[in-house]
């Protein structure tokens, strides 16, 4: 592939990436950069399914409801309505592309997952990002507008200065391709990188995800929103792996009971919504009973029948098996792991973000939808609506182009010159130890504090350097990417949806560190 101008340029390969690739023009000149192989995106992952209204019983307005709830009132409720109304043409586009969604006798099974009130989740037994995906990568096929450009790692954005418009302009993009520095022209770029997962321990996301679309964002000026929100998934496997294996919510959604090492269920203790509150409330209950009890806590469905185990968790079942858990009759071993990152890149409802001609899009993006907390199964909706969104958007002149006002209560990062004395940069491994200690399911302020201190002194320090491999510049994008988390973290007193300051008294332990329940 020869270096040269193209239509738009597309940063990633997940379900946000592939959708805006789909729906944009045949005659459309589209490059697909991908940091590994096409199949490296968290959207692959996803186990739940997609939230949308599709039964009669259901509505926009419940939806809506149950989503302000989860993210704690932080929603935007424009951008909410947008995306939500546009649930089941999203759903229908799917299909439209062979996505074998299960389905009953009377249409579509729609599952439950925490903070809904109502089933809506539609999904593809328990591997339904998967399917999804494999029904895209098919389509893109025949689309030979869709130039796909794999193993290229996209380190910064192209941008000049326009007198005219008095706005930063994107021209294009910065990549490494066998250690050598390349570029690629556009007037339009979207960011469809994944989340920052990587600044963590243990995290469900893919090794892919150290937050490169994030941190380029960020250096190219844009503003970066409620980074402290980092969501832990309450239900991740326990056995001490730092790729953490996910236990979906709609396990708790068909009855999945969360016990302790007595065999107690717990949750009525935390919340009268017991194991299908908002996955926020639900983590840090699991972290508080692991704490009281010094012992771990298990997700136990065994109940239910081996058929409708088998049946609605086949993944999931076989995952546990080779873990030496056969959930059909026993409980399983859980605890709360990074999952997903709430906070993002300033965007409007077409994905456009500060720079003009840089779209946002998917888990590194921040359009209001997902607030103090994401509630279940909405990413995927969001990915699917954004993409189309952002696809019509790109046909568009740039010449109106128009960056979002942010509402009250958000917290803004922009980037500015650290006022800290460099220090010495933190490798990898550090900054992994730094943020699951301090910045995870519950925080202290004196540590948050330090731990700014560390991340803005490493971040200044590398910012001066001549940074030209891809660890290297992963180790910039990781510091920067925690800085950003730490930092808004700091800056917000009051806990809200998943920022949460632990109690004077309350011993914090990290999630993998308690002593296994004999």
């Amino acid at each position: 592939m020869e270096q040269g101008y193209y239509d738009v340029l597309i940063v990633g390969s997940g379900l946000a990436a592939l959708t805006t690739a789909l729906s944009l023009p045949k005659d459309c000149q589209i490059l697909l950069m991908c940091k590994g192989k096409i199949a490296d995106a968290s959207s692959r992952f996803a186990q739940g399914g997609i939230a949308a209204v599709m039964a009669p019983t259901d509505s926009i307005e419940a939806h809506m409801t149950d989503t302000f709830i989860a993210g704690a009132g932080l929603c935007d409720p424009h951008t909410t309505e947008q995306i939500i109304r546009h649930g089941a043409d999203a759903i229908a586009w799917l299909r439209d592309l062979a996505v074998p969604f299960s389905a009953t006798e009377q249409g579509l099974h729609l599952t439950k997952e925490g903070g809904h009130s109502r089933r809506r989740i539609c999904h593809v037994a328990d591997y339904t990002g998967q399917s999804v995906m494999e029904c895209l990568w098919v389509q893109m096929q025949s689309c030979p507008n869709i130039h796909v450009l794999e193993w290229c790692f996209v380190t910064d954005i192209l941008t000049a200065y326009n007198a005219k418009t008095k706005k930063v302009h994107c021209q294009g993009v910065v990549c490494l391709m066998n250690h050598q520095s390349k570029k690629y022209y556009a007037d339009k770029v979207v960011l469809a990188t994944g989340g920052l997962g990587q600044i963590y321990q243990y995290t469900t996301a893919p090794e892919v995800c150290t937050g490169d679309g994030i941190a380029m964002a960020y250096r190219a000026g844009c503003r970066i929103v409620n980074a402290e929100f980092v969501q832990f998934h309450p239900t991740g496997f326990d056995d001490g792996m730092a790729q953490t294996a996910l236990i979906s919510e709609a396990v708790r959604g068909e009855g999945g009971r969360l016990i302790n090492a007595q065999g107690e269920r717990f949750m009525s203790n935390y919340d009268d919504r017991l194991e299908l509150a908002p996955r926020d409330i639900v983590a840090r209950s699991i972290t508080q009973e692991m704490q009281r009890t010094a012992q771990g806590v298990f997700l136990d469905i065994s109940h239910q029948s081996d058929a409708f185990i088998k049946l609605h968790f086949p993944k999931i079942y076989q995952s546990c098996l080779a873990k030496g858990v056969d959930m059909t009759k026993q409980p399983i071993p859980v605890t709360p792991v990074q999952h997903y990152f709430c906070g993002g890149v300033l965007t409007d409802a077409s994905g456009r973000s500060d720079v003009v001609g840089l779209y946002c899009l998917g888990e590194m993006a921040y359009t209001g939808l997902h607030g103090a907390n994401r509630l279940a199964s909405n990413s995927l909706l969001e990915c699917l609506v954004m993409g189309q969104n952002a696809a019509k958007s790109l046909q568009e002149s740039l010449i109106n182009w128009v960056s979002r006002d942010v509402l009250p209560n958000w917290s803004i990062q922009t980037q500015k010159q650290l006022n800290l004395v460099s220090s010495a940069p933190l490798d990898v491994a550090q900054i992994k130890r730094l943020m699951q200690q301090y910045l995870g399911v519950m925080r202290r302020q004196d540590d948050v504090a330090k731990t700014v201190e560390l991340l803005a002194g490493a971040l200044a320090e590398l910012s001066t350097q001549n940074l030209t491999t891809q660890s290297q510049i992963e180790q910039l994008n990781l510091t920067t990417c925690a800085y950003l988390v730490a930092k808004a973290s700091l800056d917000r007193a009051h806990s809200i949806g998943c920022h949460h300051w632990a109690e004077d008294g309350l011993d914090l332990i990290a999630p993998n560190r308690l002593p296994k329940a004999g």
